[in-house]
């Protein structure tokens, strides 16, 4: 076992690595993984009733008690990072495994300062997933569950290569976030997977999602989503523009067992380009 202690700005994180095999197995169900017990999945939605190729097996785990600056280059080489800390008086245990929605305010695991990328993480436990600022690079990341929101974007930030799984409220959320790319990235079960609450200039290209309440989202009147080549299997919309927002079809996209490729309300908008 490594011990290692990290104090970065007024932040300190106390990070505990297990080592283990270098080894990714294709099958691998992290419920048979003595690192995993106590580990508490979803009823019904646990990686072993997965039709789909599983996580690889973490080339290590790192526990974090609280939020990690990131500048530069953050390279996981695919260790695991799970919160083990405490947020508002109540334990990770009472955080992560609540069956519902926790509350709003809640850290980042990974902040991203301006021009900073990460790559090649695994994520369990995340209360609020990553933050980014500016000029931000997401690539190979793996959420396997996260409690908030997966990934809150800002302005110029790329999302690519990842994995979202169980996202209990959002994977990407975009408060005024601009010129935004969110590409090649697999989304498993979530209730909103892509929203941009006020986002404009958003490419979302090549995405695949499975069980998706909503897929693709434009929701204020200021947002603006360019969507191409996506994919979305039993959901129930796949592009919802909502409150004005404008959601472009720019082709290439399709759906299979999905009740709605398109769905508007309250004044959003849907073009077929």
């Amino acid at each position: 076992m490594i011990r290692k202690i990290l104090t970065q700005s007024s932040l300190f994180t106390l990070t505990v690595v297990f080592t283990s095999s270098n080894v990714f197995a294709q099958s691998y169900d992290p419920k048979t993984d003595p690192a995993y017990a106590g580990y508490k999945y979803r009823p019904g939605q646990g990686f072993s009733a997965s039709k789909f190729k599983l996580p690889p097996k973490p080339t290590c785990i790192k526990e974090v008690k609280s939020t990690i600056n990131v500048s530069g280059t953050f390279d996981g080489k695919g260790c695991l990072y799970t919160f083990k800390g405490s947020a508002k008086g109540k334990s990770y245990k009472e955080l992560c495994f609540a069956p519902q929605e926790i509350s709003e305010g809640l850290p980042p695991m990974f902040k991203l300062n301006a021009g900073a990328t990460l790559k090649n993480v695994q994520i369990e436990c995340a209360l609020d997933g990553i933050h980014t600022t500016r000029n931000n690079v997401i690539d190979n990341v793996i959420m396997r569950d996260v409690e908030e929101d997966a990934v809150t974007i800002s302005e110029y930030v790329t999302v690519k290569n990842s994995q979202f799984w169980f996202c209990n409220d959002k994977c990407i959320q975009m408060n005024r976030a601009k010129h935004s790319s969110i590409s090649n990235n697999k989304f498993y079960y979530s209730t909103s997977a892509v929203l941009a609450h006020t986002g404009y200039d958003i490419k979302v290209d090549g995405n695949f999602f499975y069980q998706a309440g909503k897929a693709i989202r434009s929701r204020k009147e200021a947002s603006l989503v360019r969507a191409s080549n996506n994919r979305h299997e039993s959901g129930n919309c796949m592009l919802s523009a909502q409150e004005k927002g404008v959601l472009e079809d720019l082709g290439g996209n399709t759906v299979s067992g999905v009740s709605k490729k398109s769905c508007v309300e309250t004044g959003g908008k849907v073009v077929v380009k």
